[in-house]
């Protein structure tokens, strides 16, 4: 083969690879260390000891993850079956609004240790967010059982409820539609 021709072929090879390798990764896509068994997982969640107002914020934030094309889905599982979500508040001296908690199985899956995830809202520090804040705190902790660590994005068009504080976007770029498609994308790169 030429000169010219090596030339023209290596050339060709690196456009190709070029046009087919993806763009950068969203900052989402970091994985929080855990995430459920699977690629398109049915994720069962129960209500352990939470108040209606609570009830009605992680619906809405399961029900607009569900509206996503991110893989899995959110359903309420039946009292004789056992959750992969534990869904909680209860007063706490702590300073968080939400927690999402629980291990991954020993020799490193990255699997939810039992697939079992206990989320957790603080009634002290959060009795006083509006209806949409706990909205966008209750999907910050199910994109947390997703298996999303936290971003530090801004606004823009990569925006993402899983910074460590979940209405700085509401709030600074008046947008309470979460999730994000920045969040989608990080719960797509994991699944």
């Amino acid at each position: 083969m030429g000169l010219a021709r090596r030339i023209s072929y290596g050339l060709s090879a690196f456009v190709l690879a070029f046009m087919v390798l993806p763009g950068p990764p969203a900052n989402a896509w970091v994985l929080n260390g855990c995430k459920y068994a699977g690629t398109n997982p049915a994720i069962g969640y129960r209500y352990y000891s939470l108040s209606s107002i609570w009830q009605s914020a992680f619906n809405s934030g399961q029900n607009e993850w569900d509206a996503t094309s991110a893989p899995g889905y959110f359903t309420y599982t039946p009292s004789d079956d056992t959750p992969n979500i534990k869904v909680q508040d209860y007063w706490s001296s702590s300073t968080w609004w939400g927690l999402a908690q629980g291990g991954c199985d020993s020799g490193g899956g990255q699997v939810w240790y039992n697939e079992l995830v206990t989320i957790t809202f603080n009634n002290r520090t959060a009795d006083s967010l509006s209806a949409t804040e706990k909205f966008l705190v209750a999907t910050h902790e199910l994109g947390h059982a997703y298996g999303l660590a936290h971003s530090s994005l801004g606004c823009g068009t990569n925006r993402p409820v899983m910074r460590s504080d979940p209405t700085w976007v509401y709030d600074n770029c008046g947008d309470p539609w979460a999730p994000y498609p920045n969040d989608v994308n990080g719960v797509n790169a994991v699944y």
